[in-house]
C-alpha cells in the first residue's frame, strides 16, 4: 500500500500550479483513526494516513486515545498507563497500608499490593487500624467502629470491677498505670482489659483475677499478685474459650494449705493462649502430714498455648520437714503440672525454681518431688525450652517405711510428648529414701515421647539411701521412646546405698526405643552396688542408627555391662546396632562382686542374645577392669571382623576441654568417613560416615 502511494510524494507542486504542498500526515496501518510514526507529506491524506500521531500502538486497532481500557496487559487507551480502571476489572479498594482493608474505592485487573478486596478501613495510612483490628488502649480508633479506646480506669470507673460490671460484650476496659486492690471476676462477658496495671489481694485468700464463661476475652499489661488461696490465686480461668492472655506478669502469690493446686496459674475446661506470660516468685509451703502439692501454675482438661515468657524462680516446699509420730506423705507433682490436658509450649524458660518434698515419721515417710515438668495423660508439644538450673529434692523416712522419688525436669505418666529444639541444663535433682529411694532427669511411665535437636548438658542426680536405690538420666517403662539428634553430655549420675544401681543414660523396661544420629559423651555414672549399663533396655526392643557413644565413665561394685545391655526372653527383647561409634568408654567393678566380669561395651542375657545385631560400628578404646568386650549370656563373643565392624581410632575433630565442647565430627583422615552401611548415605550423597554426624538424618 505505501509503495502506491510514492509517486504522490515525488509532485514538487500541485496540478495547478500553486504553492508547494508540505502538509505531514501519518501512516495509520491498523485503521483506528489515530497514526503512528511513520509520516508522508502531500497536499491532502493519501488513503491509509491520517492527520495525527496519537497511536500507541499503531499495530493494534485496539489501542487508541479514548479506547475502552481492557484486562489484557495493554495500553488499550493509551493514556501510558496499562490496565488501569479496566470496563471488565474487579471493584476493590485502594490499601496503602497494607493492613486488608481498603479505603477509596478503584477498579483492578486482580487483586495485588496496594489494593484490598475489602473496605472499611477508617484510616488507610495505619496498618494497626482496620475493622478486624483488636481495640487497644492507644487513643486510636484500631477496629474502626467510631470510637477510640473503651471504658478507662480510673477515670470513668473508680475500680477495675465497676466497669467490667457496666462494660458490654466486646467492650474494651484501659486501666491507666498503677496498683487496684481489688479482686476481679469476669462472667459470661467478653471482655478485654489492658494496662499497664497491678491488681493485688493483699494476702487474701481469693484470686486476683477470675474469668468464667468469659469466651473470646483478653488480658493484656497486667500484673496478678498477692493471692493466698489454694487454687487459681493469681489467674483462675473456668470454662472458657478463645482467651487471650498476653504479656501478664503473675508472681508473690502464696499457699500453705494441705493441698495446693495452682495458686499462681488454674486453668481448667478452657482454651487458652498465653503470650509472654511470667510466671515467677510464687510460693507452696506445706508442713502438713498428708500433703498434695499439683504446682504453682496447673492445667486441667484444658488446651494452652504458652509462648515467650518463663516459669522462674518459684519455690514449693511439701512438708517442710516435720517429724509425724503418724504417717507421713507429701506429693510434689512438679510446678507446671497438666492432667488431661492439651500444652503447646514455645520458647519458654523454666529456670531457677525450688522444689522441696520431705516426709520425716516415725512409721511411714514417703516423699515425691516431680519437677518441674509433670504430665498426666496429657499431650505435650514443647519447642525451643530452656529448662535449666532447677533443683528438686526429695526425703522420705520413716521406721516401717520411709521412700523417696526425685526427678530433675520432666516427669509424665501415659501422656504422649513431643521435646524439639530444646535444652535441659544444669539440673540437680537429689533424693534420700531409708528403704527406697529413686532418681532421674527424666522419668516416663506407659507414653510415647519423642525428643530432636535437643541437647541435655551438666545435669546432676544424687540417690542416697540406707537399701534399695536407683539413679539415672532417662528412665521409661512400657513406653515408646524416639531420639533423633539429641546430645546427652556432661551428665553427673550417683548412688549411694548398701544395695545402689546406676541406670545409665538410659534404662527401659517392656517399651521400645530408637536412636537415630544421638550422641552420648563425657557423662559419669557411679553406684555403690551395680551398674546396668549406660543403655539398658529390658524386654524391651531397642534400634541404634548412627549413634556416638564416647569417653563415658562408669563404676560400681558389679554391672552387666558398660554400655549396652539387652535382657528378655528369647521373641521378647531385641537390640540393633549399626552405623554406630562406641569408643574410649570405661567401666571400673570392683573384684570381689559377684557380677564383675561385666562387659566393657556390650552385654546380652536372658535369650535376648537371640535378637541381637551388630553392623557396620566401630568398637574402639573401650575398657573394663574385669571382664570381656562382648558378652552373650556369660559367653565371650567378638563381632570385630564381620558384619563391617571394626576396631580403628575414631579420629575425631576435637576431644579437648570439658565434654560439651567436643567436637566428635570424624577429623579429616579418619576412619569412620564413608565406612558406613553401603546401603545409607550420608546428606550429601555419598556413602554414610560412622557416627552421629553420619546417614541421612544427621544436619
Amino acid at each position: 500500500m505505501f509503495l502506491a502511494l510514492l509517486p504522490f510524494a515525488c509532485k514538487d507542486t500541485p496540478s495547478d500550479g500553486g504553492s508547494v504542498c508540505d502538509t505531514v500526515f501519518f501512516a495509520d496501518a491498523d485503521g483506528d483513526g489515530f497514526g503512528g510514526s511513520l509520516t508522508i507529506t502531500a497536499c491532502e491524506a493519501p488513503t491509509g494516513f491520517v492527520d495525527n500521531s496519537d497511536d500507541c500502538d499503531d499495530l493494534d486497532a485496539s489501542s487508541m486515545p479514548g479506547g475502552t481500557e481492557v484486562c489484557d496487559g495493554l495500553d488499550n487507551d493509551c493514556n501510558g498507563t496499562i490496565d488501569d480502571s479496566p470496563s471488565d476489572g474487579l471493584t476493590a479498594f485502594a490499601d496503602a497500608d497494607g493492613d486488608g482493608f481498603g479505603g477509596e474505592a478503584v477498579t483492578t485487573c486482580a487483586l495485588e499490593d496496594g489494593v484490598a478486596e475489602l473496605d472499611g478501613d477508617c484510616d488507610d495510612g495505619d496498618a494497626s487500624s482496620h475493622p478486624n483490628a483488636l481495640e487497644v488502649c492507644d487513643g486510636v480508633d484500631n477496629d474502626c467502629d467510631g470510637s477510640i479506646d473503651g471504658h478507662a480506669v480510673p477515670s470513668d470507673y473508680a475500680t477495675i470491677q465497676e466497669a467490667v460490671d457496666a462494660a458490654d460484650d466486646g467492650d474494651l476496659i484501659c486501666i491507666d498505670e498503677g496498683t487496684y486492690v481489688e479482686a476481679v471476676k469476669i462472667t459470661l462477658k467478653e471482655l478485654h482489659l489492658e494496662g499497664p496495671a497491678t491488681i493485688d489481694v493483699e494476702g487474701s485468700y481469693v484470686s486476683a483475677m477470675t474469668l468464667e464463661q468469659a469466651d473470646g476475652s483478653s488480658l493484656r499489661g497486667l500484673t496478678l499478685t498477692g493471692s493466698s488461696a489454694y487454687e487459681g490465686g493469681g489467674l483462675r480461668v473456668q470454662g472458657t474459650e478463645g482467651l487471650d492472655i498476653i504479656d501478664v506478669d503473675i508472681t508473690d502469690n502464696h499457699c500453705t494449705n494441705y493441698q495446693c493446686s495452682g495458686p499462681a496459674m488454674y486453668i481448667a475446661t478452657s482454651i487458652v493462649d498465653l503470650v509472654d506470660v511470667d510466671v515467677y516468685g510464687n510460693t507452696i509451703e506445706q508442713s502438713n502430714s498428708y500433703s498434695y502439692s499439683y504446682g504453682v501454675a496447673r492445667l486441667q482438661a484444658s488446651t494452652v498455648r504458652w509462648e515467650g515468657g518463663s516459669l522462674s524462680d518459684n519455690t514449693v516446699r511439701v512438708g517442710n520437714g516435720i517429724g509425724w509420730t503418724t504417717n507421713s506423705y507429701s506429693y510434689g507433682n512438679g510446678l507446671l503440672t497438666a492432667y488431661s490436658s492439651r500444652l503447646e509450649a514455645t520458647d519458654l524458660a523454666v529456670e531457677d525454681n525450688l522444689m522441696e518434698s520431705t516426709a520425716l515419721s516415725t512409721v511411714y515417710g514417703i516423699a515425691y518431688a516431680y519437677g518441674p515438668i509433670y504430665l498426666q495423660g496429657s499431650q505435650a508439644t514443647l519447642d525451643g525450652l530452656s529448662i535449666g538450673g532447677n533443683e528438686t529434692y526429695a526425703s522420705g523416712t520413716g521406721t516401717s517405711n520411709g521412700q523417696s522419688t526425685v526427678v530433675g525436669a520432666i516427669m509424665a505418666s501415659s501422656s504422649v510428648i513431643d521435646v524439639t529444639n530444646s535444652v535441659i541444663d544444669d539440673n540437680l535433682a537429689e533424693a534420700e529414701g531409708q528403704q527406697w529411694a529413686a532418681g532421674a532427669t527424666v522419668q516416663t511411665y506407659g507414653g510415647i515421647t519423642s525428643w530432636s535437636d535437643t541437647s541435655l548438658y551438666g545435669n546432676i542426680v544424687h540417690v542416697s539411701g540406707d537399701s534399695n536405690v536407683q539413679c539415672g538420666t532417662f528412665y521409661d517403662s512400657t513406653g515408646a521412646l524416639d531420639f533423633l539428634r539429641v546430645d546427652l553430655r556432661d551428665q553427673s549420675v550417683s548412688c549411694d546405698a548398701a544395695s545402689a544401681a546406676s541406670m545409665g543414660a538410659v534404662y527401659q523396661s517392656n517399651g521400645w526405643a530408637r536412636y537415630t544420629n544421638v550422641t552420648v559423651a563425657g557423662n559419669a555414672f557411679e553406684a555403690d552396688t551395680f551398674h546396668y549399663g549406660l543403655f539398658t533396655h529390658y524386654y524391651s526392643d531397642a534400634l541404634f542408627e548412627n549413634v556416638t557413644v564416647h569417653g563415658n565413665e562408669s563404676e560400681a561394685d558389679g554391672a552387666y555391662a558398660s554400655v549396652f545391655t539387652t535382657m528378655g526372653a528369647v521373641g521378647y527383647a531385641s537390640m540393633e546396632l549399626t552405623n554406630s561409634a562406641v569408643t574410649d568408654n570405661s567401666l571400673t567393678v570392683a573384684q570381689s562382686a559377684s557380677y564383675r566380669d561385666a562387659s566393657a561395651v556390650l552385654g546380652a542375657y536372658s535369650g535376648a542374645e537371640e535378637a541381637l545385631s551388630l553392623t557396620w560400628n566401630d568398637f574402639h578404646g573401650n575398657v573394663t577392669s574385669h571382664g570381656a568386650d562382648f558378652t552373650a549370656s556369660s559367653s565371650a563373643f567378638d563381632p570385630i571382623g564381620t558384619d563391617g565392624n571394626v576396631d580403628d581410632d575414631p579420629g575425631y575433630t576435637s576431644t579437648s576441654g570439658a565434654p560439651d565442647g567436643w567436637d566428635l565430627a570424624p577429623g579429616a583422615g579418619s576412619a569412620l568417613i564413608d565406612a558406613g552401611d553401603p546401603e545409607l548415605e550420608d546428606t550429601d550423597g555419598t556413602r554414610s560416615d560412622i557416627g552421629a554426624t553420619g546417614g541421612p538424618d544427621a544436619q
